[in-house]
């Protein structure tokens, strides 16, 4: 329901927005068809993101983002998330000490 509730809300603010074109091209005078056409538009735009983060924020939504793995997921999910060593590089290891016998 929230997934074709939100389809219709994307179609309804296209719909404005080229209404509102055509307004403009047709009759590009200051009746303020134009402008209460994209008022709509914006009205529906509102309308369609407190929609989604209303679909997030419950859980309704989910991201399927290609960069967030299945592991990412599931450990975020679940609030077991360990971290990891982190290898040594050249610009982590820690400084050479002086190894000169001469040098003080």
């Amino acid at each position: 329901m929230l997934h074709l509730l939100i389809v219709l809300l994307f179609i309804a603010v296209l719909i404005a927005l080229f209404s509102s074109l055509w307004s403009l091209l047709r009759r590009p005078s200051a009746d303020g068809t134009t402008a209460n056409r994209l008022l709509w538009r914006v009205i529906f735009s509102v309308l369609l993101i407190l929609l989604l983060v209303y679909g997030f924020s419950s859980g309704r939504l989910r991201s399927h983002a290609p960069w967030q793995s299945s592991e990412l997921r599931a450990h975020t999910q679940t609030g077991t998330a360990q971290s990891r060593p982190h290898p040594q590089n050249a610009s982590t290891r820690p400084p050479l000490q002086n190894r000169s016998a001469g040098v003080s």
